[in-house]
Protein backbone atom coordinates (compact mmCIF):
# COMPACT_ATOMS: atom_id res chain seq x y z
CA UNK A 1 0.00 0.00 0.00
CA UNK A 2 3.06 2.26 0.09
CA UNK A 3 5.69 3.01 -2.48
CA UNK A 4 8.79 0.91 -2.03
CA UNK A 5 10.92 3.87 -3.06
CA UNK A 6 10.48 7.63 -3.34
CA UNK A 7 12.78 9.36 -5.81
CA UNK A 8 13.47 13.09 -5.80
CA UNK A 9 13.53 14.50 -9.33
CA UNK A 10 16.02 17.28 -9.99
CA UNK A 11 15.55 17.97 -13.70
CA UNK A 12 13.18 17.46 -16.61
CA UNK A 13 15.65 15.07 -18.20
CA UNK A 14 15.80 13.01 -15.02
CA UNK A 15 12.00 12.97 -14.89
CA UNK A 16 11.80 11.66 -18.47
CA UNK A 17 14.33 8.93 -17.67
CA UNK A 18 12.47 7.88 -14.51
CA UNK A 19 9.13 8.00 -16.28
CA UNK A 20 10.37 5.70 -19.02
CA UNK A 21 11.89 3.36 -16.45
CA UNK A 22 9.02 3.11 -13.92
CA UNK A 23 5.73 4.31 -15.42
CA UNK A 24 4.50 1.08 -17.03
CA UNK A 25 5.40 -0.97 -13.94
CA UNK A 26 3.66 1.52 -11.63
CA UNK A 27 0.48 1.47 -13.71
CA UNK A 28 0.57 -2.35 -13.90
CA UNK A 29 0.90 -2.53 -10.11
CA UNK A 30 -2.05 -0.18 -9.56
CA UNK A 31 -4.19 -1.95 -12.15
CA UNK A 32 -3.46 -5.37 -10.65
CA UNK A 33 -4.41 -4.11 -7.19
CA UNK A 34 -7.64 -2.53 -8.44
CA UNK A 35 -8.61 -5.59 -10.48
CA UNK A 36 -8.59 -7.65 -7.28
CA UNK A 37 -11.01 -5.33 -5.47
CA UNK A 38 -13.28 -4.13 -8.29
CA UNK A 39 -15.48 -5.72 -10.94
CA UNK A 40 -15.04 -2.88 -13.44
CA UNK A 41 -12.16 -0.46 -13.98
CA UNK A 42 -12.23 2.58 -16.23
CA UNK A 43 -8.92 3.45 -17.88
CA UNK A 44 -8.88 7.01 -19.12
CA UNK A 45 -6.43 8.17 -21.73
CA UNK A 46 -4.44 11.38 -21.59
CA UNK A 47 -4.26 13.78 -24.53
CA UNK A 48 -6.57 11.57 -26.58
CA UNK A 49 -3.98 8.78 -26.65
CA UNK A 50 -5.17 5.35 -27.72
CA UNK A 51 -2.49 3.65 -25.62
CA UNK A 52 -2.38 5.41 -22.24
CA UNK A 53 -0.96 2.11 -20.95
CA UNK A 54 0.07 -1.16 -22.57
CA UNK A 55 -2.60 -3.23 -20.80
CA UNK A 56 -5.45 -1.21 -22.23
CA UNK A 57 -5.97 -3.81 -24.98
CA UNK A 58 -7.49 -6.13 -22.38
CA UNK A 59 -10.41 -3.70 -22.01
CA UNK A 60 -13.93 -5.07 -22.42
CA UNK A 61 -15.08 -2.05 -24.40
CA UNK A 62 -13.72 1.26 -25.64
CA UNK A 63 -15.69 4.42 -24.95
CA UNK A 64 -14.98 7.61 -26.86
CA UNK A 65 -16.56 10.62 -25.19
CA UNK A 66 -17.28 13.86 -27.00
CA UNK A 67 -19.61 16.73 -26.16
CA UNK A 68 -23.14 15.29 -25.97
CA UNK A 69 -22.08 11.81 -27.21
CA UNK A 70 -20.57 8.53 -26.06
CA UNK A 71 -19.39 6.16 -28.78
CA UNK A 72 -19.09 2.49 -27.79
CA UNK A 73 -16.59 0.31 -29.64
CA UNK A 74 -15.89 -3.40 -29.52
CA UNK A 75 -12.39 -3.42 -28.05
CA UNK A 76 -11.06 -6.28 -30.20
CA UNK A 77 -12.17 -4.59 -33.42
CA UNK A 78 -10.98 -1.20 -32.18
CA UNK A 79 -7.44 -2.36 -31.40
CA UNK A 80 -7.30 -4.41 -34.60
CA UNK A 81 -7.97 -1.18 -36.52
CA UNK A 82 -5.34 0.63 -34.44
CA UNK A 83 -2.71 -2.04 -35.14
CA UNK A 84 -3.26 -1.53 -38.88
CA UNK A 85 -1.96 2.02 -38.52
CA UNK A 86 1.71 2.92 -38.82
CA UNK A 87 3.23 3.49 -35.34
CA UNK A 88 0.02 2.48 -33.52
CA UNK A 89 1.37 3.13 -30.02
CA UNK A 90 1.60 6.87 -30.59
CA UNK A 91 -1.77 7.36 -32.29
CA UNK A 92 -4.72 9.35 -31.00
CA UNK A 93 -8.42 8.74 -31.41
CA UNK A 94 -8.47 11.17 -34.35
CA UNK A 95 -6.11 8.85 -36.23
CA UNK A 96 -8.29 5.74 -35.88
CA UNK A 97 -11.91 6.91 -35.90
CA UNK A 98 -12.23 7.03 -39.73
CA UNK A 99 -11.37 3.31 -39.87
CA UNK A 100 -13.81 1.85 -37.34
CA UNK A 101 -17.50 2.22 -36.65
CA UNK A 102 -18.93 2.29 -33.14
CA UNK A 103 -21.32 -0.49 -32.15
CA UNK A 104 -23.50 2.08 -30.46
CA UNK A 105 -23.73 5.87 -30.23
CA UNK A 106 -25.37 7.36 -27.15
CA UNK A 107 -26.62 10.93 -27.24
CA UNK A 108 -26.34 12.80 -23.97
CA UNK A 109 -28.52 15.76 -23.08
CA UNK A 110 -26.55 18.95 -22.52
CA UNK A 111 -26.32 20.17 -18.94
CA UNK A 112 -26.02 23.70 -17.63
CA UNK A 113 -23.09 24.70 -15.46
CA UNK A 114 -25.19 24.47 -12.31
CA UNK A 115 -26.47 21.00 -13.32
CA UNK A 116 -22.89 19.82 -13.80
CA UNK A 117 -22.15 20.82 -10.21
CA UNK A 118 -25.06 18.77 -8.85
CA UNK A 119 -24.34 15.04 -8.63
CA UNK A 120 -28.02 14.17 -8.27
CA UNK A 121 -28.90 16.01 -11.48
CA UNK A 122 -26.09 14.29 -13.37
CA UNK A 123 -27.30 10.94 -12.05
CA UNK A 124 -30.89 11.72 -13.04
CA UNK A 125 -30.05 12.97 -16.54
CA UNK A 126 -27.40 10.35 -17.43
CA UNK A 127 -28.45 7.21 -15.53
CA UNK A 128 -30.25 5.74 -18.55
CA UNK A 129 -27.11 6.11 -20.70
CA UNK A 130 -24.90 4.65 -17.98
CA UNK A 131 -27.28 1.72 -17.76
CA UNK A 132 -26.95 1.21 -21.53
CA UNK A 133 -23.16 1.03 -21.18
CA UNK A 134 -23.38 -1.40 -18.25
CA UNK A 135 -25.93 -3.48 -20.17
CA UNK A 136 -23.61 -3.62 -23.19
CA UNK A 137 -20.83 -4.83 -20.88
CA UNK A 138 -23.05 -7.55 -19.46
CA UNK A 139 -23.87 -9.01 -22.89
CA UNK A 140 -20.23 -9.04 -24.04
Amino acid sequence: SRASKIVEVKSAQEYIHLHQKYCEKAIDTCYNFLSKVSDEIIVESFNDAIYPWGGVESSSIVLAVAPAHVLIYDSKLFFKAVKNLKNPYVKTYQDVFPFIKPVRILKLPPLTHSELLDGNTIKEKYSEKIYEIVNYLSIK
